[in-house]
């Protein structure tokens, strides 16, 4: 049974006008008097979402990348992709940081050691400028900068700074600018403790691991070393020049193996203070390493596309060459474990 009556007498203008102001205010003081209440379950909430660390895909590396990548002593990963600095962990193939601070392309990147504190690292690019990482907390604790030449190498000396009073401070770094400074840095403050401009053109250095001393630097046609190398003060000299020759064979024999004539040829090779001829000399041109042995005192490691040589200081002969297939990728780098 349907139950009918009038229908409802419409409100006018002011009615509603008013009813809605009503309403409104309504809504208004509803709200102002669940604010601290809707605060409260927010901030609730907060403490129950889980920080995650933020990943950036990094995308292809330049070409001037090569060469950036270095395994730290925990096992991770750290390497350059164009601008940023990206961390692996190599086990599980997961991105553990990512950073995004350079103005150029990243050219090197070196782990802290680590027994001097926590998780970091330090990352240069083609501008010369140094960036020190936190891993652990993903934010950079130094910037430095001496010129806009790129950064060539870097390595971390073995001496200590007459000011380092704490055991969680960073030896000083050693860092290679393009195309012959040595500068050497105090990471912990952002200092620079010296600089030293050479007369040869440099291309890469290595510190002796069992004398920290000694320096080894690769240059166009010669080894230059330097043997009074000291955190607190700048060499004395630009260091002392070796030369590789390689006297040429005779008589060229068909019937014996290319990889035989190389191993007769590298033990024919010399090391000397005095400039060979032109026709004797072997260029380092083509030298992509120069390294000290890390297990064997007074050895160096000269690293080329297709063969290792192995030169001893004491003797300034060749004592070994490693040479690889020809049809397996070429060398790009070497790299040795430190001895203990």
């Amino acid at each position: 049974m349907a139950v009918t009556g009038h229908p409802p007498l419409m409100p006018s203008l002011s009615q509603l006008s008013l009813g809605v102001t009503r309403t409104s205010r309504d809504v208004m003081s509803e709200t102002l008097l669940s604010g601290d209440t809707d605060l409260e379950h927010r901030g609730s909430m907060a403490n129950q979402i889980q920080l995650v660390t933020p990943r950036i895909i990094p995308g292809p590396c330049h070409l001037n990348n090569k060469g950036c990548i270095d395994w730290g002593p925990q096992g991770l990963i750290a390497y350059g992709a164009n601008l940023s600095v990206a961390v692996v962990d190599p086990v599980t193939c997961q991105p553990i940081q990512c950073f995004l601070k350079h103005k150029a392309v990243v050219k090197k990147v070196i782990w802290c050691p680590q027994e001097f504190g926590s998780l970091r690292l330090v990352s240069a690019d083609m501008c010369g400028t140094l960036i020190l990482w936190n891993v652990e907390t993903g934010t950079s604790d130094v910037v430095v900068q001496d010129d806009k030449k790129p950064i060539l190498g870097m390595a971390w000396t073995s001496q200590s700074h007459t000011y380092r009073s704490s055991s969680s401070l960073l030896p000083p770094l050693a860092a290679l600018h393009s195309p012959y400074s040595l500068v050497i840095w105090d990471m912990n403050k952002g200092v620079r403790l010296w600089r030293k401009v050479f007369t040869d053109t440099l291309l890469s250095f290595d510190i002796d691991p069992f004398d920290s001393t000694r320096l080894a630097f690769q240059c166009p046609d010669c080894i230059l070393f330097i043997d009074d190398f000291s955190v607190s003060r700048i060499p004395s000299s630009n260091g002392r020049k070796f030369y590789i020759s390689s006297p040429r064979m005779s008589e060229p024999d068909e019937g014996v193996k290319s990889k035989d004539r190389l191993k007769r040829l590298m033990r024919g090779l010399t090391v000397g203070e005095i400039k060979p001829r032109t026709e004797d000399s072997m260029t380092l041109s083509d030298c992509l390493q120069l390294s000290y042995h890390r297990s064997l005192r007074h050895h160096v490691l000269l690293l080329y596309a297709r063969d290792v040589l192995i030169i001893d200081l004491h003797i300034n002969m060749s004592v070994g060459v490693i040479p690889i297939e020809r049809t397996a990728s070429p060398l790009t780098q070497v790299r040795g474990s430190n001895p203990g």
